[in-house]
């Protein structure tokens, strides 16, 4: 690790930011695999775990889905609940001043407002409406990891 790190900031300093923010993302892969195989849960991980499923859900952006498909509807309703599970278990592991944190707040509860929009995107078979929520979901995820993760 003090290798890869020794790595990033001589990459600062020759002015790579590319490699800097490719190695710093492994390292970042490698911190929440150590922490997972110690059983040892914190913040960031959760967001990136979030990170995850958002990347599951976004696939369905597509303007052509064949929304008479059962295996499309149940797929995005699917994908969207694993993705509003995994944000409610962030909000609940935050720590008190973060989940009173009005960014925070805001990024958590806009994500759970525009996923709530996501049945009726289904229900109206509304690609147009799934396209602009699955971008202000990943507009939120985006922020989470930024700022949280």
């Amino acid at each position: 690790m003090h290798a890869r790190l020794v790595a990033v900031d001589l990459m600062i300093q020759m002015g790579n930011p590319d490699g800097v923010r490719q190695s710093l993302e492994a390292i970042r892969g490698d911190l929440y695999n150590l922490r997972k195989a110690a059983g040892i849960k914190v913040l960031a991980d959760c967001v990136r775990d979030g990170n995850a499923a958002m990347d599951a859900l976004i696939v369905y952006d597509e303007r052509a889905l064949d929304w008479t498909k059962s295996e499309t509807r149940d797929g995005i309703a699917s994908k969207a609940s694993i993705y509003g599970s995994v944000l409610e278990r962030c909000d609940g592991m935050a720590g008190e001043a973060v989940r009173k944190a009005p960014e925070f707040r805001r990024l958590i509860d806009g994500a759970k407002s525009s996923l709530a929009l996501i049945p009726k995107t289904i229900a109206t078979r509304d690609g147009d409406l799934l396209h602009r929520v699955l971008i202000e979901l990943r507009s939120f995820d985006n922020l989470l990891a930024f700022r949280f993760g």
